[in-house]
């Protein structure tokens, strides 16, 4: 055989989201070089193409671009975090010390989105977590939570701040703060938190 030919060789091994598989496989990041060939023998080098990855499930090749997409993993860890700064924002706004409720509500919110939490994690959270890295640990789950999962957020943190005895008008300034880094307008924070309010009440 004699003509050109794509050559490859791996950089490195990546966990991405095969856009062929539709989920979370490991993969390659690959060099890509064209070589021209004669009998079967590369002869010559040519030009180097930009690097792919490749998936090692279907061998499904995609721009480098396809890292940027999080992982379930990825995306688990990320609403993770932020939920956690988030909570202990709302609780610690609240200025006393919080209710058993309080406490209940926090650890199930935690629990129902899947993650291992308990009163032990709130309070370590409530001392060693920042309210300032609430908006930056919050703010990457713009993109990935639809518009409902954002409501639903901010509703669930209305509601928790409504049993530490709010909101205060440092947890209304938080809620709104949190709604702003999920990238949502400012009637949309405030129809969500006004919605709150009213559905708050009527249990009251």
């Amino acid at each position: 055989m004699t003509g050109i030919v794509i050559r490859t060789s791996p950089i490195r091994r990546v966990e991405f989201v095969c856009p062929q598989c539709g989920v979370d496989c490991e993969g390659s990041i690959v060099d890509q070089q064209r070589w021209f060939v004669a009998v079967g023998v590369p002869l010559v080098p040519l030009a180097k193409l930009d690097p792919v990855v490749e998936c090692r499930a279907c061998r499904h090749r995609a721009g480098i671009g396809v890292l940027t997409v999080p992982t379930a993993a990825a995306l688990g860890d990320m609403l993770e975090r932020a939920m956690r700064h988030a909570i202990a924002t709302i609780v610690r706004q609240g200025g006393t010390t919080p209710s058993t409720e309080a406490e209940r509500f926090a650890v199930e919110m935690m629990r129902r989105s899947g993650f291992s939490y308990d009163r032990e994690s709130l309070a370590l959270d409530l001392d060693q977590l920042s309210d300032q890295g609430t908006p930056p640990h919050v703010r990457p789950l713009a993109d990935e939570l639809t518009a409902h999962g954002k409501q639903g957020l901010l509703h669930r943190l209305h509601a928790l701040a409504s049993l530490t005895g709010g909101p205060s008008t440092a947890q209304r300034t938080a809620l709104v703060r949190i709604g702003v880094a999920l990238g949502m307008a400012a009637p949309h924070i405030n129809g969500v938190l006004a919605a709150a309010r009213r559905h708050d009440a009527t249990l009251a």
